[in-house]
């Protein structure tokens, strides 16, 4: 049987897997207990506890357009998700974390020329922002952050609005 290293695919090579490679006992207590030797080190892993390289990459991105220094980012299909994640959020988490709470919501530019297949589907996407915790947390592979909604809900944040825009797209505040 082939070694595969830590953090690897499974397949290897495989950009969409989500199997991920643990090959030791030890490496399986280390992503149990959220050590950086393990997480720091994976390309992928089952879509519930690991987000996406590519999500990862597009959150940040739009963090550092839209967000604030020290914050972090969860990306939603839809609105209504980000609010049942906000309702969670609000019923469990600190009052420091509550008080800074945002969605942004991206959705195509009305001004611009797009194919009829793009308009027709009318993509949007809503983004979460909320202060980086300092707990042990998955969030430095993506995971879900302490303060975060449960895996599985698939929602999002909100409080403030913020409103921005971009070539391609509009932010609409929520």
């Amino acid at each position: 049987m082939p070694c595969i290293d830590l953090g690897d695919s499974i397949p290897p090579n495989t950009a969409h897997a989500v199997s991920v490679s643990l090959p030791t006992w030890k490496s399986n207590v280390g992503y149990e207990e959220g050590e950086q030797w393990v997480l720091g080190t994976m390309i992928t892993g089952y879509p519930r506890f690991f987000i996406h390289k590519a999500i990862q990459a597009l959150s940040a991105d739009i963090v550092a357009k839209h967000g604030r220094p020290g914050q972090s980012a969860m990306l939603f299909p839809t609105r209504r998700t980000a609010q049942r994640c906000a309702d969670f959020i609000r019923a469990r988490a600190e009052p420091s974390v509550i008080g800074d709470l945002a969605i942004l919501r991206l959705v195509l530019d009305p001004a611009k020329q797009f194919s009829e297949p793009l308009r027709s589907i009318a993509p949007s996407i809503s983004q979460s922002s909320s202060p980086r915790t300092s707990s042990r947390s998955r969030s430095s592979t993506g995971s879900t952050p302490a303060t975060a909604c449960p895996a599985g809900g698939r929602n999002s944040a909100t409080g403030s609005s913020a409103t921005a825009s971009s070539s391609s797209t509009t932010a609409r505040p929520r």
